[in-house]
C-alpha cells in the first residue's frame, strides 16, 4: 500500500472516529442527526461571504436543499444575503454576529465533548495524541497554502 493511500485511509478513519464520538454525545442528548449542515455552512462563511452554489458544491448538496438550509439560517438571524460587488446576478450569503455566537457556542460544546472522550486516555497517550495532532495540523496547513 502506498504512503499516500495509508495517509488517506488514516484520515478517513479519524473522521469516522470523530463522527462516532459526536453521535455518542448526540445519543446521550436524545439527538439522532450527525454533524449539522448549518454548522458547516457557518464555518465556511467565517472566511468570506459565498454564493449558495459554491456552498452547495462544497457540501455536495442540491440547489433546493441549499436554498432551504440558507433560508433557515437567515430566518434564525445567523446569516444574511449580500449582493455581489462584481456580478448583479450573484447573491452571496454572509454570517451575522448571531451566527458567530452560535458557532462559538457549538465549538465550546464540541471541545468539551472531545475533552470528555480524551479524559479516559492515560497521560502518555494524551501526550502522544497532542504531539501527533500538532504535527498533522502543521502539515495540513502546508497543504492548504
Amino acid at each position: 500500500m502506498t504512503r499516500t493511500r495509508k495517509i488517506a485511509n488514516r484520515l478517513v478513519e479519524l473522521i469516522g472516529i470523530f463522527h462516532i464520538m459526536r453521535n455518542r454525545q448526540a445519543a446521550k442528548k436524545g439527538e439522532s442527526r450527525p454533524f449539522d449542515p448549518n454548522y458547516m455552512i457557518l464555518c465556511m462563511l467565517m472566511h468570506e461571504p459565498l454564493p449558495m452554489s459554491e456552498m452547495g458544491r462544497r457540501l455536495h448538496r442540491s440547489k433546493p436543499n441549499m436554498t432551504a438550509l440558507i433560508g433557515r439560517l437567515i430566518a434564525e438571524g445567523k446569516a444574511h444575503r449580500v449582493p455581489d460587488g462584481k456580478d448583479r446576478r450573484v447573491v452571496r450569503v454572509a454570517i451575522t454576529e448571531r451566527g458567530r455566537a452560535y458557532l462559538e457556542k457549538r465549538r465550546r460544546i464540541i471541545r468539551e465533548n472531545i475533552k470528555r472522550n480524551i479524559s479516559s486516555l492515560g497521560r502518555k497517550d494524551q501526550e502522544v495524541l497532542c504531539e501527533s495532532l500538532g504535527n498533522v495540523t502543521r502539515i495540513a496547513r502546508k497543504m492548504g497554502d
